[in-house]
């Protein structure tokens, strides 16, 4: 039930795909859901080169209000790939499917597993709140998460150089 800009939850249904679908969501650049197919778009089959779009236009809302959690970028789980946390370097799974991959790694049903000590561009994470306000955590743009990511690196290879 869309309710202004953002979707109410339906937690007795179960989607194939975060967009609140069981048909694959369209491939698109960048989006916020209010294209030709509404709330079911992802950013994914892109080339790889593009890079992922801005978390404000990363596709349609899920049924939890959430935009980009099919498509974009994969995201680290933060149990292990078995379902536990007893070990912080336990094998993570990821989710979600990226800007450049088919539609297959879009179903919520598909995991991967990687090594947490694994680094790679097209895995992230969300913060994520229980506040029920939309302005409670607001997620960085592009531009402030690559200007971090960069400082970061600079400073481990300047380290690592020693």
């Amino acid at each position: 039930m869309v309710q202004g800009s953002v979707l109410q939850s339906d937690t007795s249904t179960y989607f194939d795909y975060a967009t609140g679908s069981n048909t694959v969501p369209a491939a698109v650049a960048s989006g916020d859901g209010t294209g030709s197919n509404g709330n079911n778009e992802a950013v994914y089959g892109q080339d790889f080169a593009r890079g992922p779009a801005n978390i404000t236009s990363a596709g349609g809302l899920s049924p939890y209000g959430i935009m980009g959690l099919g498509g974009n970028v994969r995201e680290w789980e933060e149990t292990s790939y078995i379902q536990n946390n007893s070990s912080g370097s336990s094998v993570r799974g990821i989710r979600g499917g990226n800007w450049s991959v088919s539609s297959l790694s879009l179903s919520s049903s598909t995991r991967n597993d990687f090594n947490p000590a694994f680094e790679d561009l097209s895995i992230g994470f969300r913060v994520a709140s229980l506040s029920s306000s939309a302005a409670a955590v607001r997620e960085p743009g592009s531009f402030a998460v690559l200007t971090l990511l960069g400082i970061t690196g600079a400073a481990y290879r300047k380290r690592k150089r020693k």
